[in-house]
């Protein structure tokens, strides 16, 4: 840009357009984007951060053992799975954070509101609550793609392309023989899912959280937060949410350049390439929270 560009502006009263000025290079965008009932975490070239609430530690990230595979968020814990195994922290009341010690090489690993479930070609393994039989997985699963779980359910996604879940609340109505299935997302009576870029919602509908918009029948990415749901759609470029609406949960506020999306018990978040140089912002129980 010249000086001479630079002083007609001056002299004329006009604004530089953000496409006039030079922009310094956005943040990466996190491969992993998670929310809890009142926090959430990502993960961003391999390194965690988490904020909200802190009430029962879980935004303080131990010293991890071993490298950074995969991370798992629920109600008010998370787990992570390193090259050393599976380590969690956070709320405990019911023992969602006590690894068993005998668990085989884990290749998944997934957090639901009170209970955590590990997977490796030994099966699925689960720990935490288990009133609602939601941390008893069938015997038969075989190897499995996807696990996603809720507060009264487990889900997951088999090789076969086969969706299988259990607990008293588990949804009863899922249809088999989808073309391709994926991206699993639990809510707290619900789970929802894409078939290539459909959406599909099944479970409780208490409060509207299975509705989706008919208009939306592509999307980028659908979440299941507590009894609400979210999406990003239209190639990034909107997010809408419907369901629980108690906390503003629901209601998205303006946005920029939406890239990755998380929905929680009582908030939702979202990481805007644009929002203060790639940042997150949360809506809901959380309040608004940049981090």
């Amino acid at each position: 840009m010249s000086l001479t560009f630079l002083f007609s502006l001056l002299l004329t009263g006009s604004s530089l357009t953000t496409s006039a000025l030079a922009q310094s290079p956005l943040a990466p965008a996190p491969e992993i984007y998670k929310a809890g009932a009142y926090h959430a975490c990502a993960v961003t070239e391999g390194r965690i951060r988490c904020w909200g609430s802190n009430k029962v530690g879980q935004t303080r990230i131990p010293q991890l053992r071993g490298e950074l595979i995969d991370l798992a968020v629920g109600q008010n814990h998370n787990c992570v799975l390193t090259t050393q195994g599976v380590q969690c922290w956070g709320y405990n009341f019911r023992g969602q954070r006590d690894v068993p010690r005998d668990l085989g090489p884990v290749e998944l690993i997934a957090a639901g509101f009170l209970h955590s479930c590990a997977a490796g070609s030994w099966g699925v393994r689960c720990w935490g609550e288990n009133r609602w039989n939601q941390s008893s997985p069938p015997s038969d699963l075989g190897p499995i793609r996807e696990m996603a779980l809720g507060g009264y359910h487990s889900c997951v996604l088999t090789m076969d392309n086969e969706i299988r879940c259990w607990g008293d609340g588990a949804p009863k109505d899922i249809p088999q023989g989808l073309e391709q299935p994926h991206s699993l997302t639990s809510g707290l009576y619900h789970l929802c899912l894409m078939d290539g870029q459909k959406p599909l919602c099944f479970g409780s509908n208490y409060e509207n959280q299975l509705d989706i918009p008919e208009r939306l029948q592509k999307v980028d990415q659908i979440v299941a937060g507590g009894m609400h749901t979210c999406a990003l759609w239209g190639n990034h470029q909107v997010v809408e949410c419907w369901g629980n609406n108690n906390w503003q949960q629901s209601s998205v506020p303006a946005l920029s350049s939406p890239v990755r999306l998380a929905a929680g018990g009582y908030c939702t978040c979202v990481w805007d390439a644009e929002i203060n140089n790639g940042d997150d912002l949360c809506w809901g129980m959380m309040g608004q929270l940049h981090q």
